[in-house]
């Protein structure tokens, strides 16, 4: 009889030679299995070899920040830390409509970035071109690209001059929600660019 020490519950006692055959097997199906979906969702299958080892994180995260990121989401690596998740763009977007009082209010998106936010609101901005292309990309995949204006400049010199279609104000918007998802500039200049509108 061999010792029963170390058996788990319901199993029978076995010789060591079976033993180690059988945690062997176990170990090689765990890391054949390990190796097939680290195979299957590696930056470098979907082209992307451009980033640094730490957005390796977030690529193991792609499915929460885009739920439709296998369609071919666009982003750069700077994207990749500060597109907001989707999950939380949906309620940022349900927040916006329930302060305006309308299921489609006008929001101006400061730093729209790779369209995060911008998908889910539905006027964005940012300072990059490579990124505002692709927020458009983004936003054909969610179809939504003809309900989105992106802008390419920097907000804090495009805020003062910024202007809203009176047409869409007096008829559409019952109220102008200003959203700043990523600002990497200081805030102090925000409340003499943009302060609330209601009409």
């Amino acid at each position: 009889m061999w010792p029963s020490a170390g058996l788990g519950r319901g199993e029978a006692m076995v010789s060591p030679k079976k033993r180690k055959r059988r945690v062997t097997r176990r170990r090689q199906r765990r890391r054949r299995r390990d190796h097939s979906v680290k195979a299957r969702s590696r930056p470098e299958e979907r082209g992307v070899d451009f980033f640094s080892p730490s957005v390796a994180k977030y690529w193991r995260q792609r499915h929460s920040l885009f739920s439709r990121f296998d369609d071919g989401i666009l982003m750069d690596e700077e994207g990749w830390y500060s597109v907001t998740p989707e999950a939380i763009a949906v309620t940022h977007a349900a927040r916006a409509a329930s302060f305006a009082g309308r299921a489609c209010p006008l929001v101006l998106d400061g730093f729209a970035g790779v369209g995060g936010n911008a998908i889910q609101f539905a006027s964005r901005c940012d300072i990059d071109p490579r990124k505002i292309g692709f927020a458009v990309h983004n936003a054909k995949i969610y179809g939504v690209e003809d309900r989105i204006d992106f802008v390419t400049g920097d907000f804090f010199r495009l805020a003062p001059r910024l202007k809203i279609e009176a047409n869409h104000v007096q008829t559409k918007a019952k109220a102008i929600t200003a959203y700043f998802g990523d600002i990497a500039a200081g805030s102090s200049g925000l409340s003499k660019t943009c302060s609330g509108v209601t009409s």
